[in-house]
């Protein structure tokens, strides 16, 4: 499988049949959804991460906690407890997920 990035990150523009919520933070966290949608070339080059070609927490991730103030994956990565509370969250995981433990196994 080539791989088209240098980066281990998913496109944030991409979007399944062009259906806003249909994004690779959709398709990442399903198991099926997965496996039917990452046999497509297009969703390959947009999510490599969430098709298991990469791990990587993302670089700009950020997610709002109780205070309102917003917080990346290395802030997640400092305390066990931390990750054990923000993982629990899709987006988190989605977002952090070398981080996080969700990283793909290829298909």
């Amino acid at each position: 499988i080539k791989i088209w990035k240098t980066e281990c990150t998913n496109d944030s523009n991409f979007k399944l049949n062009n259906k806003a919520k249909r994004n690779c933070g959709w398709i990442m966290l399903i198991p099926k959804r997965r496996t039917k949608q990452c046999t497509k070339n297009n969703v390959l080059k947009a999510c490599p991460l969430s098709c298991g070609l990469c791990c990587a927490d993302s670089k700009t991730f950020r997610f709002a906690i109780k205070n309102g103030k917003k917080k990346s994956c290395k802030w997640v990565k400092k305390k066990k407890s931390r990750t054990k509370i923000n993982c629990k969250k899709n987006t988190v995981k989605v977002g952090c997920a070398e981080t996080c433990s969700f990283c793909q196994s290829p298909l």
